[in-house]
C-alpha cells in the first residue's frame, strides 16, 4: 500500500504535518508556563531563567486561543482561496512558499522576548512573535490538507489521513522528547530547533510534490471576498445537511480534547506534581498509541466504516476521561493517555475523509476541507476558554480538563447517527 504513487506523494506532504505537529508540542508546552509562570525557576546550574508573565490560569487560556480564532476565520477561507489559485506551482504550493517560513520565524522569536518583572514592551514583543506564528500557521494548513486531497482518490483518503496523522505524531513525540531535553540545555532551543525543520519540510515538499495537472480551476473569477462566500452558497442542496452533521460531530468531540493539549502542562505541573521538563514526556504516551493506530484506523474505516470506527472511536475515549478525572495518579494516566491515543486514532483519521468524500467534485476540495477546519477551530477556541474559567472556578483544579470532554463526546455520537454520506467512493477504486 505504501507503495503506491498516490501514498508515496502524501508521504512527503505530511512532512509539512509533522514539523506543524512539532511546532505546536513546543507552542502549547511551553507558552502556558511562559504566560502563568510568576516566580524565578532555576535550571541545572541553579541559574534563574527568565520570569513568566504571572497571567490567570483564564487569561492564559484566552492567549491559547488565539491561534485557533485565526484559524477560524483564516482557515475556512484558505480552502475556496486556493481552489481559485492557478500559477506555474499550482493551487496549493503557493501558500506553503509564503506562510511556512513567516511561521517558523514567528516560533523562532517567541522565546526571545523578555519576561518577568520588566516593561510592558516585553510581553509586547512576545505577543508580536506569536500572533506573527499563529497567522501564518492558519494560512498554510488548509492548502496542506486540499493537496493531500488532490493527489489521493476517495477510497485512499482514510489511509492518507491516517498517513498524515502517523507523521504528526511522529513529530509530537519527537517534540516531546527533543523539546524537554534542549529545553533543558537553553529554554529558545526547541524553538528554534522545530523553527528550522519547518523550512527544511517546506524544501522537501516543494522538491517532491507537483499538484496533479488535469485539475480543474473552480469558477476562475476574480478572487474577492464575494467570490469566496460565493463557494459555500454553490454547495449542492443534498450535501448540506450531511456537511452540517458532519462539521457539528467534528466540533463535539475537538470541544472535549482540545483543552488536555492547551492545559496538560498545567496539569501535570499542579496535579501530579511533575517538573515543567517532564509534563510532555507523560503526555507523549497519547502520542505514541496514536502513531501504531493511525494507519490501522484507516484500514478499519475501510473494513467496517467511517463512522462506526468514529464512534467506537468516542465512546472508548470518553471512559478514558472519565476515569482520568477520579484517578489523577501519574501512573494511571499514563496509562490511559495510551488508550485515549488509540482512541483519538479511530476518530481524528476518518473525521477529514468523510467530510471530503460528501462530494464526488475534485473542484471544491478546498472548500469541503475549510469545513471541517471551521469546525476544529471554533472548537479549539472555544475549550480552552471554557475550561479555563472553570479550571479558576474550581480553585485552580486543573483536573476539570477531564470534566466535561466525554459529555461532548456522548453527543459527537449521536450527531453522527444522522451522516449517511462520508464513505469512500466505491466506483473511484484504483
Amino acid at each position: 500500500m505504501l507503495m503506491r504513487p498516490e501514498l508515496r506523494r502524501v508521504f512527503w506532504i505530511s512532512l509539512g504535518l509533522l514539523s506543524a505537529q512539532m511546532a505546536w508540542v513546543v507552542y502549547n508546552t511551553y507558552v502556558p508556563i511562559f504566560l502563568q509562570a510568576g516566580a524565578p525557576a532555576f535550571d541545572a546550574h541553579n541559574s534563574v531563567r527568565s520570569l513568566g508573565f504571572g497571567l490567570s490560569a483564564a487569561w492564559t487560556g484566552v492567549i491559547m486561543t488565539l491561534d485557533n480564532l485565526a484559524a477560524f476565520f483564516i482557515q475556512p477561507m484558505m480552502g475556496p482561496l486556493s481552489d481559485r489559485t492557478a500559477t506555474r506551482w499550482g493551487r496549493r504550493l503557493p501558500y506553503l512558499l509564503l506562510c511556512i517560513p513567516l511561521a517558523a520565524l514567528g516560533l523562532a522569536l517567541i522565546p526571545l522576548a523578555p519576561r518577568g518583572n520588566l516593561p510592558a514592551s516585553g510581553f509586547v514583543l512576545f505577543m508580536a512573535a506569536l500572533l506573527l506564528m499563529v497567522l501564518a500557521m492558519a494560512t498554510w494548513r488548509t492548502p496542506l490538507f486540499a493537496l493531500m486531497a488532490d493527489v489521493t482518490p476517495s477510497p485512499l483518503r482514510s489511509h492518507a489521513n491516517g498517513l498524515m496523522n502517523l507523521m504528526a505524531g511522529v513529530g509530537g513525540i519527537i517534540a516531546f522528547i527533543l523539546g524537554s531535553a534542549l529545553y533543558k540545555l537553553h529554554v529558545p532551543l526547541p524553538f528554534w530547533v522545530v523553527g528550522g525543520l519547518m523550512l527544511a519540510a517546506l524544501g522537501l515538499i516543494v522538491w517532491r510534490v507537483r499538484e496533479p495537472p488535469n485539475l480543474t480551476i473552480a469558477q476562475p473569477e476574480a478572487i474577492t471576498l464575494r467570490a469566496l462566500l460565493n463557494s459555500w452558497r454553490e454547495l449542492p442542496q443534498e450535501h448540506r445537511r450531511p456537511l452540517a452533521l458532519l462539521a457539528l460531530s467534528v466540533f463535539l468531540y475537538m470541544l472535549g480534547f482540545h483543552p488536555i493539549e492547551a492545559f496538560f502542562s498545567s496539569y501535570g505541573v499542579n496535579v501530579l506534581g511533575l517538573p515543567e521538563a517532564d509534563t510532555g514526556l507523560v503526555l507523549s504516551s497519547a502520542y505514541i498509541t496514536f502513531i501504531v493506530f493511525a494507519v490501522p484506523s484507516g484500514m478499519l474505516a475501510a473494513r467496517i466504516g467511517r463512522r462506526r470506527t468514529m464512534q467506537a472511536g468516542l465512546i472508548l475515549f470518553a471512559v478514558v476521561m472519565l476515569v482520568a478525572f477520579f484517578t489523577p495518579v501519574t501512573a494511571v494516566i499514563i496509562v490511559l493517555l495510551a488508550l485515549g491515543g488509540l482512541a483519538w486514532a479511530l476518530i481524528d483519521v476518518n473525521g477529514l475523509p468523510m467530510i471530503l468524500d460528501v462530494t464526488h467534485s475534485s473542484t471544491q476540495t478546498g472548500a469541503y476541507a475549510g469545513v471541517y477546519f471551521a469546525a476544529t477551530t471554533l472548537a479549539a477556541t472555544v475549550g480552552p476558554i471554557v475550561n479555563g474559567v472553570l479550571i479558576d472556578l474550581a480553585g485552580r483544579n486543573y483536573n476539570m480538563i477531564f470534566f466535561i470532554g466525554p459529555i461532548f463526546f456522548a453527543l459527537s455520537f449521536v450527531a453522527l447517527f444522522g451522516v449517511q454520506h462520508g464513505e469512500a467512493h466505491q466506483e473511484n477504486k484504483v
